[in-house]
Parts: structure tokens; sequence; C-alpha cells
């Protein structure tokens, strides 16, 4: 691949002077070939675009475990209309979701802590709950964005040691909300 890129590289370089230093010529041709075919090759070959970077992750669009230790949600938090000042809306916005990430993972979180303990035959505790519910509680946002009304968009991430164990074992039933 690197020696097809020197290449494109050193054929682009000769059209590049051709057309430069050569003024007398209409057509343009390096190593035989039409100078706009050269073009065309050289954008193919290079992508001619910019590589779009993300969150790489199938998890952290709909949401679920990364690893055993991190769980990811992606949540949208909308800003209110009354507001009227940008900041305070996207500011709002933000809060509101990230309050709404954290109820959605604790509402996946009740989920399979009740299932793969029943699976399991563990039994649950409030001491793994009370870990579990500072977990979900020192999260942070990883990703923001705001559309064009200041709703925001973000990606939480919920990361501790044993967290999927933890979840396994604790009795979250008690827990309805977390500030």
């Amino acid at each position: 691949m690197r020696k097809g890129l020197f290449h494109v590289y050193y054929i682009t370089r000769d059209l590049l002077n051709s057309m430069l230093h050569n003024t007398e010529k209409t057509s343009f041709t390096v190593h035989g070939l039409p100078a706009i075919t050269l073009l065309a090759i050289t954008l193919f070959m290079t992508g001619c675009g910019h590589k779009i970077t993300s969150v790489d992750n199938s998890a952290t669009n709909r949401g679920g475990w990364v690893t055993d230790d991190i769980y990811r949600i992606s949540v949208k938090g909308i800003a209110p209309r009354s507001e009227r000042d940008t900041a305070a809306r996207k500011h709002s916005a933000r809060r509101a979701a990230i309050m709404n990430a954290r109820f959605k993972i604790l509402k996946q979180f009740k989920k399979y802590s009740i299932e793969s303990g029943k699976k399991m035959g563990i039994p649950q505790s409030s001491s793994c709950a009370n870990i579990v519910k500072a977990s979900i509680k020192s999260g942070t946002v990883i990703y923001q964005e705001y559309d064009s009304y200041d709703n925001c968009r973000i990606i939480y991430e919920v990361r501790s040691r044993g967290l999927r164990q933890n979840v396994i074992k604790a009795d979250l039933r008690g827990i309805v909300v977390i500030y």
C-alpha cells in the first residue's frame, strides 16, 4: 500500500511539474497518460475525502456493555422552550440528558440484575447496590453534541472495576432515581 502511494505521489509531482514548466503544450501528459486521467486516478487512490472519527463501538449507539467494567448509553436531553438564553438552554439540555442517561442505565441494570441473578442463583445484596448507584452517579459524558434547537445528545459512560458482577449481585429494586 505504501509503495502504491509513493507511486501516486511521484506521478502527481511529475504532472504538476509538466503543467507548470511546459507552457507551450495544450494537452498535458505524464508517462503517456492524459493529465485528467492521472488526476482521476490520484483522487480515487487517495480517497479525496476526510476520515470520519467517532466513538467507535456498536454498543455506543444503542447502549450496552463495552467491557465488564464499562457501560455506555446514548441519550438526548431537550432544551426548555421557555428559556431564551442559548447558554442556559444548552446547560439545561445537557443536565436533562445526564439525568435521562442515569435513569435509563438504572432501568437496564435492574432488568439485567434480575435476569442474570435468577439464572445464576446469586443472592442479591444492598452493599453492591450502593456501589452500582455510586458508579452510575459518577459516570462521565464522553461525547456531546447540540442540534439547532440547543437539544443535547450525549454518550454517557459508567466505568467501575467489576461493574457487571456488581450489577448482577445488586438488589436495585429499592432505587428509583439517581440525582
